[in-house]
């Protein structure tokens, strides 16, 4: 019996939860301020716990040192950092040993925060006071103490004497404990190698240094190669210990020591090598031990590339121990890894016909690790049986991505072409695998396990024939009910993905659509839902690419069959979040008809939140929009006589207009919709331009010839120039939002594109017109080299099954579930493309956007033409643009905040609770300083800083506003010209001063500086009122070199006092 839940109960939609600042207690009776991301709040917090610290129990001292990591991760500001490690410093000088261990730990959990503390010199001064007693646990505690904190006290000769006076201690485990500091500071100082070199000579040489430090001491000579004077002689010191015939530990330590110095200096590459393939030669198994075999693959996986001599008997070497270590699976992993190494390399020798035999040999040796390991087999013969975890699951899917790298390398090592059959058999026994990972116990490493399977299964499908990937696809279809229920719906979202990505839709649709009609009564409501809604979108897809009478009759009965299952559905919660996910996933496609169906169905749940509600109206505007301009929908059914094109948009503009309101409604009860506003204004505003265009150019054939030339070419400019303007909004909104995924870069690229076409056309035919500078404007006058590499690259495209509407999907574009009962964040942050200032993406086929490769073909871009297109032409283009499907992409839903950015001003002269009192014409410095922290995508704080930015820009006003309206998509554009240098910028509304730019280095996340703000000496009104001075922010990629804008702003308000009168 299944319960209904509301709607609510499913996790909250994409950006509507809040984070509010709430107190509470913690286990010490600390106050605590859950959400507060200001200097201030962190400030009173760091007082809270250094009362905490000097409670007289223990346990309190060890939970309130421990919260530090906390309030670190929460509010980075580098004055809080700072004096946070200040007072951590204190307490471990004054401290008995028992919190000086949880301190230490502490320390080593902040060391991404030393870079951000200002006062090293005190921060080692505390330190070394301990240093200097005469508890030798005290003096361990603060060597590793100094080794944690060598990232920011490399520098110091007091700390590197101190470290060098306590490596020959007597005591084993202090000279230990120094061992590890010089370590640690030989790796971050560039002159600390120098001073320890005699000192770690005399210690390696020395008979009375125990073997256990001896190994420790030869393993720093790995650092010497920052040193090339060092390097020699310790790259020697190595080579004579590594001649002497012995497999102790202290010769493996010189081994990885050497495989380090060469690595680093590029000498003695190749004889290493040499020397650890002798460890992997079949007649030295018996001889060599397993830990050395394994030790010495490590090291060839970091040499092998830097090496200059690859002979083939390497390679038979390699395959041999992938043969014989069977045992050891690590070995095995490690030795597939050495191979794909040995392959990667771009001077590969060439086999010769007696060498190509042992080649597949080699392959079948491989192909012989692709296996379902005994260890993920199943106890219990019933469905979702309780299964072992996965300890072995790595080295099959190891020796398949191996398997890939082997078959591609074929062709160029070994004159031959590779057999479809092996391929086909490697894809099937791939497959088998995965049905049986699915099988083991949910765990993260089973997660990735699958998700690396279905990267093997797309990479090896492309190497076989259609009817081999089709088959696949088809067995894993028939794998469900194998499937234990918990990961079914998983499982047929990866497939459904698998199938599109190897261009076998048709084959996933018949077999899904066998599977449901043999199964319906033993399958899950909320299963057959997802399947059915894959089968509707392989269906459409087909219709789309063929246009054929018959796929859309099939694409018909496939709709009335979607709408029959959704009518029988149960109501319930499961059914409500695969509801809402394929809502989602069909308007990404563009395909709205069934999405009224699935809103008819989510309007049956219970709605407790008023921004839910809003959320689903909104989309039931857009649904409702796109509705008019359906084939069936755009004609009257009592008349033959289509609606014109401009008459439907003009329609279709007001009903956008109506989910935009919503989405402002959304936006006034708290919950940030700025993406989604800007997307389908730009997306309202280009279809408005086209109907604009279409009307001017449909002129009423009575009119006059002259009066209708006129008429034309005016109006057509006043939409020609609000292209350009909507051109300028595409670009600021693609480079505003940095965490933007591949479609939505996509969607964005192509409207920038469609409009610089018609920009191009319209400025054409106007000149044409008028006959004024008959020369066309040329694209390159028009567009940025962006949007003109990507024109040339759809002109350079073949029209090809797969450019449709669900290929140009990159991630979280089928119904991801992701086992965290989050409907709404299932788009993972992982899939995002690593380079997301590109504005070209495709799909992983290639294939260009379908809306621009149709325009392209239409208008082109013709260079060398004299005459514009006609005037029915260009309707035509118009028509297209204006009726096309709107794709909403992704981020549309889930707009991930992948970093946040946090700021903070001091200013002299503050007054707590009151406005800063300054003259008129003074100059003003204000104290600034923020951090950038990466989020989860909920604008949570997780660990680590955010490095992608290497600088920030901030660009201070004085106004009489009190606040500066980030919301508007015009001022950001104008903030962004500014930062680009234009020489004419747009008033900023209210400003009564220049803009003031200023540049601050970003190092780890976190920047501080100082601003010089003038104050105007002439004020608007009257004489004693309050001025405003907002700061916005700009974060700088260097490798991009443009901005980011941010909707981050500071206001800091300031009272001008009246001039002093002097009385004569």
């Amino acid at each position: 019996m299944q319960s209904s839940l509301p709607l609510t109960t499913l996790g909250p939609l994409p950006g509507l939860g809040r984070r509010s600042a709430t107190s509470q207690l913690d286990s010490f009776g600390v106050t605590k301020t859950v959400g507060a991301r200001t200097s201030d709040a962190a400030f009173k917090r760091l007082l809270e716990l250094e009362a905490a610290c000097r409670s007289a129990k223990l346990g309190a001292q060890v939970r309130a040192v421990l919260e530090f990591e906390r309030l670190f991760r929460q509010c980075p500001f580098p004055l809080v950092v700072n004096t946070g490690f200040l007072k951590l410093t204190e307490l471990f000088r004054s401290s008995p040993n028992g919190l000086r261990y949880f301190l230490l730990q502490t320390f080593f959990r902040l060391r991404p925060y030393l870079d951000r503390v200002l006062s090293d010199s005190e921060l080692a001064r505390r330190v070394l006071a301990v240093l200097g007693m005469t508890d030798p646990l005290a003096r361990i505690l603060a060597l590793r103490t100094l080794g944690c904190l060598a990232p920011r006290l490399r520098n110091r000769l007091d700390v590197q004497h101190a470290v060098l006076r306590r490596m020959s201690s007597t005591h084993p485990i202090e000279a230990a404990a120094a061992i590890h500091a010089a370590d640690q500071l030989c790796q971050y100082s560039p002159t600390f190698p120098k001073t320890l070199w005699l000192t770690l000579v005399h210690l390696i040489n020395d008979q009375r240094t125990p073997d256990v430090a001896k190994c420790r001491l030869i393993y720093i000579l790995r650092h010497m190669h920052s040193d090339p004077v060092l390097a020699e002689p310790a790259r020697k010191l190595c080579g004579r210990w590594l001649n002497r015939p012995t497999h102790s530990e202290l010769a493996l330590y010189v081994l990885k020591t050497a495989v380090h110095l060469a690595a680093h200096t590029l000498v003695d590459v190749d004889e290493l090598v040499d020397r650890l393939f002798g460890y992997l030669h079949p007649a030295a198994i018996q001889t060599v031990p397993p830990l050395w075999r394994r030790e010495a693959l490590v090291c060839l996986i970091q040499l092998i590339p830097r090496a200059t001599r690859h002979p083939v008997r390497h390679l038979w070497w390699l395959g041999e121990s992938i043969r014989t270590v069977r045992a050891d699976p690590q070995s095995v992993r490690l030795a597939f890894r050495a191979l794909d190494k040995w392959l990667g390399r771009p001077d590969l020798p060439a086999l010769t016909p007696s060498e190509i035999p042992r080649w597949w040999t080699l392959i079948d040796h491989c192909e012989a690790w692709v296996v379902v390991p005994s260890s993920v087999l199943p106890t219990d013969a019933g469905e979702g049986g309780a299964v072992s975890k996965l300890p072995d699951h790595a080295s099959p899917l190891r020796a398949a991505a191996t398997l890939v790298t082997l078959y591609r390398t074929t062709p160029v090592i070994a004159p031959a072409p590779v057999p479809v059959d092996r391929a086909a058999r490697t894809l099937r026994r791939l497959a088998t695998l995965l049905v049986e990972l699915l099988r083991a116990e949910h765990t993260a490493a089973r997660r990735r396990a699958i998700r690396e399977a279905f990267g093997h299964l797309d990479r090896l499908g492309e190497l076989t024939t259609p009817d081999v990937r089709a088959a696949v696809v088809s067995d894993l279809i028939g794998a469900y009910e194998r499937v234990p229920t918990g990961v079914r719906l998983e499982f047929d979202a990866k497939v459904f993905r698998l199938a599109r990505h190897l261009e076998t839709l048709p084959a996933y649709a018949t077999a899904a659509d066998l599977w449901l009609a043999r199964n319906s009564a033993q399958v899950p409501a909320a299963h057959r839902l997802q399947v059915a809604a894959h089968v509707l979108l392989a269906e459409h897809s087909a219709a789309t690419h063929q246009c054929a009478d018959e796929d859309d009759n099939r694409e018909r009965v496939c709709h009335l069959a979607f709408r029959a299952l959704l009518d029988s559905m149960p109501r319930d919660g499961d059914v409500y979040l695969v509801a809402y996910r394929s809502l989602r996933v069909l308007a990404q496609a563009g395909y709205w008809r069934p999405v009224d169906d699935l809103l008819d169905l989510l309007n049956t749940a219970q709605v407790e939140s008023p921004a839910v509600a809003l959320w689903r109206t909104a989309l039931g505007h857009v649904q409702g929009a796109e509705t008019l301009l359906l084939p069936d929908t755009a004609a009257s059914p009592s008349s033959s006589a289509r609606t014109p094109v401009s008459t439907t948009l003009l329609t279709y503009h007001a009903e956008i207009s109506r989910a935009l309101a919503v989405l402002h409604a959304m936006e006034s009860l708290g919950h940030p919709r700025r993406f989604q506003i800007w997307f389908l204004e730009c997306h309202r505003d280009l279809r408005e331009l086209c109907r604009r265009a279409l009307f001017h150019l449909q002129v009423p054939a009575d009119v006059g010839a002259t009066t209708a030339v006129m008429v034309d070419t005016y109006a057509l400019g006043v939409v020609t120039e609000d292209l350009y303007r909507l051109i300028h909004r595409l670009v600021c909104l693609r480079r505003g939002f940095p965490a933007l995924d591949a479609t939505a870069h996509q969607a964005l690229a192509t409207y920038h594109l469609v409009a610089t076409m018609l920009v191009y056309q319209l400025c054409h035919r106007a000149r044409s017109e008028c006959d004024y500078n008959k020369d066309s404007p040329r694209i390159e006058t028009v567009a940025d080299p962006a949007v003109v590499a990507y024109y040339r690259s759809i002109l350079d495209a073949e029209p090809r099954a797969e450019i449709n509407t669900v290929a140009n999907s990159t991630g979280g574009d089928s119904m991801e579930v992701d086992g965290d009962g989050d409907p709404d964040l299932d788009a993972a942050v992982s899939e995002l493309p690593a380079d997301p200032e590109s504005p070209l993406r495709h799909s992983q086929r290639g294939s260009a956007d379908r809306l621009a490769y149709k325009l392209a073909r239409l208008l082109p871009f013709d260079l060398q033409a004299e005459t514009p297109p006609s005037d029915a032409v260009l309707c035509e283009a118009l028509e297209l643009v204006g009726t096309s499907s709107l794709q909403l992409p992704p981020y549309w839903f889930n707009s991930p905040q992948l970093f946040d950015l946090e700021l903070s001003a001091d200013a002299k002269t503050t007054v707590h609770g009151a406005p800063l009192m300054a003259q008129r014409d003074q100059l003003y410095t204000v104290k600034l300083e923020g951090f950038l922290q990466s989020t989860d995508g909920v604008a949570q704080p997780t660990p680590g800083p955010v490095t992608q930015f290497t600088a920030i820009e901030i660009l201070s006003v004085v106004s009489v506003q009190p606040t500066l309206d980030m919301t508007d998509l015009d001022l950001m554009a104008n903030l962004y010209q500014h930062f680009l240098g234009a020489e004419q910028v747009p008033p900023i509304p209210g400003a009564i001063s220049s803009p003031a730019l200023h540049r601050f280095a970003v190092h780890q996340g976190a920047f501080r500086g100082e601003l010089l703000i003038t104050l105007p000496m002439h004020l608007p009104t009257d004489a004693n009122r309050v001025v405003h001075v907002h700061v916005c922010c700009a974060l700088t990629n260097e490798a991009a070199c443009r901005p980011y804008l941010t909707n981050t702003a500071l206001t800091l308000p300031i009272q001008i006092e009246p001039p002093t009168s002097i009385a004569l």
